[in-house]
């Protein structure tokens, strides 16, 4: 969502193959770099972009793939959500709750999807993103099983399961399973990212299909969760095994959270954006 964790630190600049210290010699391979200063046994910066992205290749088109896994996964999972406000409306929540206050579960979950990437975009650049992949979809997995485990009628516990958990939980992976992508590609980043995001897409549709028929058919709506569950805990994993990181990670001290919230906030057209 955030300018800052896909581009910023990965923008092409001319005759400087130097990130953080270190030099590239070819598409995957670094050296320290001679011009990179010393202290205390560690190097610091002298630059910030590498010149050279493979464009393609088999280890890029594999990280492609990862990522649209991923983002069938994650966002594609939230976009399935009318099902869910579908079900509570008519059976589960109803008619202690109103359809008004139902929906509230599913624009939390947004919510959280959306602005949550503003704190995993920066981890993303320092070098967890293994962290953050691992946590979050161990963390959604999770989630989606306590919606299984929930009594029927129990807003609050719907609301923490599926509005807050699995909100939090997508929002975790939704920037490094894209960002990743800028690793390998710069000509062709807005397509490989096209790609990967059309991904939410089509998982918003299985899902749906999904869902719908195992809630309303022999399996209901428990065991119909836990089986969407195992399946996202399955893609997941693969997903995750997937991608790999190419660059080295930026400092902590070159850039912070606020930085790029500031960065942000001067962008007045794409802030409009994202507020509409």
């Amino acid at each position: 969502m955030f300018p800052s964790s896909a581009q910023s630190n990965f923008d092409l600049e001319k005759d400087d193959n130097v990130v953080s210290g270190y030099r590239q010699q070819s598409a995957s391979k670094w050296q320290p770099d001679a011009s990179a200063r010393t202290v205390n046994g560690h190097l610091q910066e002298v630059g910030k972009v590498v010149a050279e992205y493979p464009e393609g290749g088999l280890r890029a088109w594999v990280v492609l793939l990862g990522a649209w896994i991923a983002q069938f996964c994650t966002f594609g999972y939230t976009n399935a959500y009318g099902v869910y406000n579908d079900f509570y409306v008519r059976h589960y929540l109803s008619p202690r709750y109103t359809s008004s206050q139902i929906s509230w579960i599913g624009s939390t979950q947004l919510l959280l999807v959306l602005s949550i990437g503003l704190f995993a975009g920066r981890a993303f650049d320092t070098g967890y993103f293994y962290h953050l992949m691992i946590g979050g979809s161990l963390l959604l997995v999770f989630c989606i099983f306590m919606v299984s485990l929930s009594q029927q009628g129990q807003y609050y516990q719907i609301f923490l399961a599926q509005g807050l958990g699995i909100g939090t939980a997508v929002g975790i992976t939704y920037v490094p399973c894209v960002s990743i992508l800028s690793h390998y590609f710069h000509r062709r980043r807005a397509l490989a990212m096209g790609i990967a995001v059309s991904g939410s897409g089509v998982g918003g549709a299985v899902h749906s299909i999904m869902l719908n028929r195992l809630f309303y058919g022999n399996v209901g709506f428990y065991n119909g969760v836990r089986a969407s569950a195992g399946m996202v805990g399955g893609l997941l994993i693969i997903a995750i095994l997937l991608m790999k990181p190419r660059l080295p990670p930026t400092s902590r001290k070159h850039g912070s959270t606020l930085r790029d919230l500031n960065i942000f906030l001067k962008d007045a057209p794409y802030v409009i954006m994202a507020i509409g």
